[in-house]
């Protein structure tokens, strides 16, 4: 549910049981006012209508106030967007309006000098907490490339805590999803990935809880980036602090990308959820909004699998599989699975890979005698491929090194 209150300044979205606030002062600058458990409208006003904090020496006011702080202007916080042109570095946008439909509110600003358009996208579902964000921005003028060095999808804020733990998870093969959780140092704590694609190496998700939450029980406040590139989150705690979270694809300031005029960038989803039940209470709830609106068809049963690896390693024949298969339809399986070993020369972890052709001497017609044979017994047949590696001893890459 979006409200729009406070003569038209303020915005509040909210889900079953949290609420998220936002407000545009008189200077124009967008401010963040509370994320947390649900509040009347009423409540919204009155946070709107408050004093701003006190001017403190040596700080910038906007410093973890802004909902999307850019590089320019009276602040020192990591900026979310960084922009230069030929003879421009910077932006200072001026507010150019706002719609709200089908649970998305949008917020549009442009900094004439340099042609940008900005827009805020904030989404929240009617059934649930989880609050979806990102940005879109665009060439709009007819001057030089826009160079985005920067284009993160959000910055979170969080309330003021005396102190606050960070969750991450790290990880790799074979020792994936590692929990580490420690107390969050003031400055900027940064994770991420320059490998290309998300994996168990580091995930890009944080959570926060400031007063020792249990998996049942205390605030949490939790940040996941849907994204399959590389990527960056910062945590920064303020010299006050004040803590807030920016984070986006791309992990180095060497550039994101270059827009021409009329380009645009959509960024991708950076999404943030409070739960009041602990990190148990959290993950639920992050569950609950993949499965509605992430996975595609999360509602279809998936078949019984049976995999062959474990069984077999690398010693495989059409016979040996022919075999399991049978044993496996024995058992109720529903869908039947070759594993690693069924292709090319591949007799170990340093030969094959990238020779998809099925081995002659393990499967000498080919792999469509034991997929009928198991088609027949009422089963469906896959075969493991990784096409995202090649060993340097394969036919592929004997015939191609330049690839």
């Amino acid at each position: 549910m979006i409200e729009n209150v406070g003569k038209g300044r303020t915005w509040v979205l909210s889900g079953p049981t949290s609420s998220y606030v936002l407000h545009l002062t008189d200077a124009d600058e967008v401010v963040h006012l509370h994320w947390g458990a649900r509040i009347p409208a009423a409540a919204a006003q009155a946070l709107a209508a408050a004093d701003p904090p006190p001017y403190r020496p040596f700080e910038a006011p906007l410093d973890g106030r802004e909902e999307y702080p850019v590089e320019g202007g009276p602040r020192f916080v990591r900026p979310a967007l960084s922009v230069r042109t030929d003879s421009v570095r910077g932006t200072e946008w001026a507010f150019a309006g706002w719609t709200a439909e089908d649970d998305e509110l949008r917020l549009r600003f442009r900094d004439e000098l340099v042609g940008l358009g900005l827009v805020l996208h904030y989404r929240m579902r009617g059934d649930g907490d989880v609050i979806e964000r990102w940005v879109t921005v665009a060439h709009e003028g007819e001057g030089p490339d826009l160079e985005l060095l920067r284009a993160d999808a959000a910055a979170w804020t969080l309330p003021l805590r005396e102190g606050w733990r960070l969750s991450q998870l790290h990880g790799r093969w074979a020792a994936e999803s590692r929990l580490a959780r420690g107390e969050l140092p003031y400055g900027e704590t940064t994770i991420g990935s320059r490998r290309g694609h998300t994996g168990h190496q580091h995930l890009p998700w944080v959570a926060l809880d400031a007063d020792g939450a249990t998996e049942e029980h205390g605030e949490v406040y939790g940040c996941a980036l849907g994204w399959s590139g590389s990527w960056r989150i910062c945590v920064q705690r303020l010299p006050d602090g004040a803590v807030q979270i920016t984070g986006g694809a791309g992990h180095d300031d060497s550039g994101l990308l270059r827009l021409g005029p009329g380009a645009t960038y959509t960024s991708p989803v950076f999404a943030g959820l409070w739960s009041d039940g602990g990190f148990g209470g959290a993950s639920r709830a992050w569950h609950a909004w993949q499965l509605a609106h992430v996975i595609p068809d999360a509602g279809r049963v998936r078949p019984v699998l049976y995999n062959s690896w474990e069984a077999t390693g690398f010693d495989i024949s059409q016979p040996q599989q022919s075999a399991l298969a049978r044993r496996a339809a024995g058992m109720g399986v529903e869908l039947f699975v070759v594993d690693d070993g069924w292709f090319g020369r591949r007799t170990g972890d340093r030969s094959g890979l990238g020779d998809w052709t099925p081995n002659p001497d393990r499967f000498p017609e080919g792999l469509g005698p034991l997929a009928a044979e198991v088609h027949a017994l009422g089963m469906q047949f896959g075969i493991w491929v990784e096409p995202e590696m090649v060993n340097e001893d394969s036919d592929l890459y004997r015939a191609h090194p330049d690839w």
